[in-house]
């Protein structure tokens, strides 16, 4: 019963640096899209989310794509660019509120955070997407679901 929302931060092509080349499998300075959105629900910030998304995946993707009320980059990376996404590696870790990012969580510099990182693949094995995301400390539990072996 929550309501959704987000706030576009950043819209732009960039030159992936080492370790943006290194999690997408691509070369020092191939061209990236960065999207960087603060996330919320009913009001409230939840996380602020980085996304680096190899540019040759999304050729033409503009920020009016994003800007929309109920739009949705995985949706407009399957859809209409036919993605088909398979694997998520992750690492989830404690880190520390940059000034940027407590500013935007309103929480205190320097204050714990949950810090998500998430390289998406698609069924080819390709890395399609790298994520970075700061989660508000008392606004997001993250849940494992896993299925037991059977021999």
């Amino acid at each position: 019963g929550a309501v959704a929302g987000s706030v576009l931060l950043h819209f732009g092509y960039e030159r992936a640096p080492l370790k943006i080349a290194e999690k997408l499998k691509l070369r020092i300075g191939a061209e990236v899209l960065v999207i960087k959105r603060l996330r919320k629900v009913n009001g409230q910030p939840f996380c602020v989310e980085t996304s680096y998304i190899p540019a040759e995946i999304i050729p033409g993707l503009s920020i009016e794509d994003l800007e929309k009320p109920d739009a949705s980059l995985y949706s407009i990376m399957q859809v209409r660019y036919g993605v088909r996404f398979a694997l998520n590696n992750e690492t989830l870790k404690i880190s520390f509120a940059t000034q940027e990012e407590a500013d935007l969580l309103n929480i205190k510099h320097g204050e714990a955070i949950m810090l998500l990182r998430l390289v998406v693949s698609d069924v080819n094995d390709r890395p399609v997407e790298y994520l970075i995301s700061v989660n508000h400390p008392r606004r997001v539990v993250f849940r494992s679901v896993s299925t037991p072996n059977v021999f």
